[in-house]
């Protein structure tokens, strides 16, 4: 199957750590030019020079704050003015620090803070690249949800319903942009191994006084696949959503949780 992304930009917002930078370089070593955005720089920097050195692909890093709609005008605009064009959008960014709170718990600073990274993080930027892909007729935009949309956690209390949101975004705007030659899908991976996956497994050991080696072979004891999935891995199904092959995949929520879901999705 060919996955060719030659010729082709992606925005990858996230792009420092976990899902965002395994999206990244798999993105680059099928043949795309890549702009990341996060706001720790030193993470920022070696991610760029890993895309750099390890696929020979271009790498424009740039350090903004996605919670702000300026910040995501200036990596969208950037990216495009830096490269000329925007062909790709994968929104990875997230709120390191959520989880492990009860309803009652999460004050509303947190509320907002959460729909503002994940969210409207992905609405702002959406809205910045999509003139860029109707201008070329040609469009990837890829949101990185979450299992919790369809699974009830302890620590998804405020993730779900921002998930969930990110969803139904995905619907709506798939079918107002289809005819411009844009796709969007919505990925929703299960338990992997990312920087923050590891403070949230990190802080459930503490709170049980356990090693948090233990939490999380509890953790993938109980998945069907019995281990946690890799940011690779759903890494691989982005690159595939926004290659020619799956042009006439939009408008799904597509779950990438190695057979965790114990429900059915029509």
């Amino acid at each position: 199957m060919n996955l060719d992304l030659s010729g082709r930009v992606a925005l990858v917002t996230g792009g420092s750590k976990g899902i965002g930078r395994a999206t990244a370089v798999t993105l680059a070593r099928h043949g795309a030019d890549v702009a990341i955005c996060a706001r720790g720089e030193g993470d920022l920097a070696a991610t760029a020079e890993e895309v750099r050195s390890a696929t020979g692909r271009r790498c424009l890093a740039v350090s903004a704050d996605l919670s702000t709609l300026d910040g995501c005008q200036r990596f969208v605009r950037g990216a495009a003015e830096h490269f000329g064009r925007a062909d790709i959008l994968v929104c990875c960014a997230n709120m390191h620090g959520a989880g492990g709170a009860t309803f009652t718990a999460i004050p509303d600073e947190q509320w907002l803070y959460h729909f503002n990274v994940k969210f409207f993080s992905s609405v702002r930027c959406a809205r910045e690249a999509i003139p860029h892909m109707q201008r070329d007729r040609w469009g990837r935009i890829i949101l990185v949800s979450g299992m919790a949309t369809r699974l009830v956690r302890l620590f998804a209390t405020d993730n779900g319903p921002v998930c969930a949101a990110l969803t139904n975004l995905a619907k709506q705007l798939a079918a107002q942009v289809v005819g411009d030659g844009i796709r969007v899908n919505v990925l929703h991976p299960d338990l992997t191994r990312t920087p923050l996956l590891t403070a949230l497994l990190s802080r459930e050991a503490r709170q049980r006084n356990v090693p948090v080696e233990q939490i999380e072979r509890e953790h993938a004891a109980r998945a069907p696949l019995g281990r946690l999935l890799e940011p690779e891995e759903i890494a691989n199904v982005v690159a595939y959503l926004c290659s020619a092959a799956a042009d006439a995949i939009t408008g799904q929520s597509i779950a990438v949780d190695g057979g965790a879901a114990p429900s059915v999705h029509y």
